[in-house]
């Protein structure tokens, strides 16, 4: 993953926005610029304001970093906020994903610091689209933060972003004259895949494959963008068998090996043939979205307009053909 920095340098901006309220608000200092990264704990006796902060408590939870926590020493109120810039089309799915996630921390901050708690989403899409939320979530935080301050600076973000990766198509030609990659019996050499900023190199031994991963590095480094190396891996394949080594040194951090099977894509890479599993991956996910429209109060037409430009897989051309197949294991279409 290419531009992992770039998609958490978007995340701080606006939450950089949030914590910069709080700080006028309550006389906290702001810092210097939006580009600086916020201590972790600022104090001061109207107010204690953290940031990325992980939260002690007695039960064990697996969600207890959220981005900002604002705990106002006159009011004995603790506002939670935690923020997150997902696609626009999984905005609302997010919203409801946080919520529940940080309930079980409310609870507890409020059992053990004896303060009322508030959860506060701000959940923008790439593209600026917002939830009617929003507005009631902003309206929680103490100071003045604008919807359309923060939705400014994700589209921002997000084109930043789209121009580095345009960028890329770069080191696509730099990979290629290496000369480096694997070549098939029929003399094909394959050196590496290129989705967006996702990549994937290929080479014939261990030696070349680092060679790639360096170039490659070096390279997006130039265009001011970085690994994210916690999704990055490696695997070392000989006929057919994985081995194990000590990764790659970076100067940043060691990239691990990849000692089972990874995902490229959303999509399980190992070795051997994975079809049926990936097969039924996407039925399921298929059937989701079709027992959705099923479910909606549109009208006829308008459900068959969903289910075909929604629900249905890109090689389905009937839908009488697709519940036809899918009846046999549903029981929802078999209705």
């Amino acid at each position: 993953m290419l531009a992992g920095k770039a998609y958490m340098e978007r995340h701080n901006q606006v939450a950089g926005i949030v914590y910069r309220k709080f700080c006028t608000k309550y006389g906290l200092e702001v810092p210097g610029s939006r580009w600086e990264t916020p201590p972790k704990v600022v104090e001061n006796k109207q107010a204690k304001i953290l940031w990325d902060f992980q939260i002690q408590t007695d039960k064990m939870m697996v969600t207890n970093q959220p981005d900002i926590v604002m705990v106002d020493k006159h009011q004995k109120t603790v506002v939670v906020i935690d923020v997150a810039i997902p696609s626009d089309s999984n905005i609302r799915k997010k919203e409801h994903e946080k919520l529940e996630k940080y309930q079980g921390l409310k609870e507890e901050i409020e059992r053990m610091w004896g303060m009322k708690a508030t959860v506060v989403l701000v959940v923008i899409g790439t593209l600026g689209a917002v939830t009617p939320n929003l507005s009631k979530w902003l309206q929680q935080i103490p100071g003045t933060t604008s919807e359309i301050s923060v939705q400014k600076s994700a589209v921002l973000g997000t084109a930043k972003i789209l121009r580095r990766t345009l960028r890329l198509p770069g080191v696509c030609q730099i990979i290629t004259k290496s000369g480096d990659g694997y070549q098939f019996r029929s003399g094909t050499t394959i050196s590496h895949l290129l989705y967006m900023d996702d990549i994937k190199l290929y080479a014939k031994n261990e030696h070349d494959i680092d060679s790639l991963i360096h170039l490659t590095r070096i390279y997006n480094k130039d265009i001011g963008m970085a690994f994210r190396l916690d999704k990055c891996g490696r695997m070392i394949s000989r006929r057919g068998k994985v081995f194990a080594t000590d990764g790659v040194e970076l100067p940043e951090r060691n990239i691990t090996d990849v000692q089972h099977s990874y995902k490229y894509l959303g999509i399980p890479q190992t070795n051997g043939n994975h079809e049926d599993a990936t097969r039924r991956s996407a039925t399921v996910k298929n059937l989701q979205r079709l027992r959705q429209v099923l479910k909606c109060q549109l009208n006829g037409k308008n459900k068959i307009q969903a289910i075909n430009t929604y629900a249905l897989p890109e090689e389905t051309t009937s839908l009488r053909e697709y519940i036809k197949k899918m009846a046999l294991t549903d029981q929802l279409l078999s209705e």
